[in-house]
This record gives structure tokens, sequence and C-alpha cells, in this order.
């Protein structure tokens, strides 16, 4: 049986009896668990209450396509993401202070509200130091955090504690953590998938992850954005008070990989390298992982108010934000 499904086994027993008192925030030892629980396997499906061990069990009898272990390749292209965000974590609250995240869910919700979304448990792939948990929790959701960056991780369990579930994760290996009314990544995290099928790897990963009924939504920077951030020497409108962000790329080009550094007092100068993806490789991604395609929307603010616009520009918008379901 699939790695992904050992994963999730792990998860749901560990969510009884806190097994062996490891608490999942390091990514250390997934393998050994898993091979540890599927001896465990057997036991854990014949215990009749245990409908939701049946439930992954089940789902990947049905689409065992979606359960295959990624390849190695994925956390090789997702190294330099990893490096970059170890390193940026101890000033990435105080570098990003100016996201008003209960603002945005404000606009985002109702977007995904009125399509359906239903409240319950959120998967918060890439979630970083956890800027988006508060304005979830105080709305009454259950939270799982996933990000490759255990620095981050660490700032994250540091403020929310035991409130929020934490693991370390490639968002192009995601485990089964579970059933989430739910899955999303934000801010930029599938621009920093930049190995060929990495997407596609982390939109699955995403689709397993959902309730039958359950909603994903994710945001790409527009090659607009590219264009001021990651082009043309210092951002100002990226870097912030003693930090620099400065654009390494000679331009910007329509799905290729660009780069910008980050320096300044109290951090380690650091490349961030993200790539471009354009809607249409984003629509085939969502295909090819079991997701049906829902709306796009451009993401861009106005006196301060973020605005979604139907339908995104690639030049007027910041972001294009992808709402999608189970196909």
């Amino acid at each position: 049986m699939a790695y992904g499904i050992y994963a999730g086994l792990i998860h749901a027993q560990s969510m009884r009896d806190e097994e062996a008192g490891v608490r999942p925030i390091s990514e250390a030892n997934t393998r050994e668990r898993c091979e540890r629980l599927a001896e465990a396997r057997e036991k854990l499906l014949a215990t009749p209450e245990d409908e939701w061990a049946r439930g992954i069990v089940a789902k990947a009898s049905q689409r065992p396509d979606l359960f295959t272990l990624p390849q190695k390749a994925a956390s090789n292209s997702s190294r330099p993401a990893k490096e970059a965000y170890e390193a940026f974590a101890s000033i990435y609250d105080d570098f990003n202070y100016r996201n008003d995240y209960e603002m945005w869910f404000g606009v985002l919700l109702p977007e995904l509200e009125k399509r359906g979304l239903k409240k319950g448990r959120l998967l918060d792939v890439g979630c970083g130091t956890g800027r988006a948990f508060e304005p979830m929790l105080r709305r009454g959701w259950q939270i799982q955090g996933s990000d490759i960056s255990t620095a981050m991780l660490v700032e994250a369990e540091r403020k929310f504690g035991d409130a929020v579930a934490l693991d370390a994760a490639d968002a192009a290996e995601l485990p089964v953590y579970g059933e989430f009314e739910l899955v999303w990544a934000l801010n930029d995290v599938v621009n920093y998938l930049t190995g060929d099928g990495d997407l596609e790897r982390a939109l699955r990963g995403m689709r397993v992850n959902l309730a039958a009924d359950g909603m994903v939504l994710f945001d790409s920077n527009s090659l607009g954005l590219f264009e001021s951030d990651f082009t043309g020497g210092n951002s100002e409108g990226m870097s912030v008070g003693e930090w620099t962000w400065r654009g390494l790329s000679d331009a910007a080009v329509a799905g290729a990989i660009h780069e910008a550094e980050v320096s300044g007092a109290g951090v380690e100068t650091h490349v961030h390298r993200a790539r471009h993806y354009t809607p249409e490789e984003i629509r085939e991604a969502m295909a090819a992982a079991g997701l049906g395609y829902v709306v796009a929307l451009g993401q861009t603010e106005e006196d301060g108010q973020v605005v979604l616009v139907d339908p995104p520009d690639e030049q007027r918008d910041h972001k294009i934000v992808y709402i999608g379901r189970a196909a």
C-alpha cells in the first residue's frame, strides 16, 4: 500500500492516543512510523468504530493513482524554498506586518461560501508562522498546518501551542491528514514549486485531503508581480525598514523561474526562487490532479482594501486566486 495511506493512518492513530508522545512538528521519522503502523493496519481496520481509517483505505482503492509516492525530484526542487524560509523565519512576521489577514479573509471566504463552502476542518498548506490561523480559529475552524520549513513551524507553535496541529511536509509530497472541508495554499506557495510536475503533485496531495464536498483555494503570483518584485533591483514595494528585497532576474517571463534576494539586519542573506505559472498551466495541473476548476479571480488592492475581480488580468492584478473542488 502507498506511503500516503500509512501517513494518513499515522495521523489517525496519533490523534487518538498521542502515539509514543511524538508531536508531528518534525519531518524526521515519518517513514519509520509508516512502516511501524503498516503492521497495525489490520488491527485498525478490524475495529468497527474506525470508520475514518476505513474511509482512507477505501479512497486509496478507488483512486490509487492519487496515492502514489511522489518522485524524489520533488524534494530536490523544493530545497531552495526550504532553505529560503529557514533563513527568513526569524523576521518573517515583522517583514510581512502589513498583511491584514482578517481583511483578506473577509473577502476570500464569502467567495467560497457562495459556492458552497461548509465550515469544518482546514488544511493550511505552506502555513508558515501561522499568520492565517487566528482569523480562522475565531471563525470556529479546526486547523491542520503544514510547511516545508521547520523554523517557520517553530514560530507557529510558539504562538499557537496545541491550538493547531502542525507537520513538516513538502507541499509537493503532502501526506494524507484526513478529510477537510477546505484545503488552501496562500501567499504564493505554489510559485515556490519550481520543478516540472511539482504543481500537479501538490494539487494531487490537496485533492486527496478533501472531504467529499470540500473545496481547494490557492493563489499564484501574476506576471505583473514578477516584473515589479523579481526584476530591476531593489523593490520599494517589498522592502521593509532595514530589510531589502532585491529582484535578481533580468525580465519577467511567462512560465519561467525568477529570483529575488532578501538581506538586512538580523537575517541571513538568502535567495527566493519562484516560478510563474500561466493560467493554462494551472488549469491543466488541476485537471490532472483530479480537481474540478470552479473559478479564477484576479486579486488587487484599492484604497488599502483587497478586491477580487472576474476575470483576472496578469498585469493589473497582483495575484490570481483559483478555486476548485473534487472532480
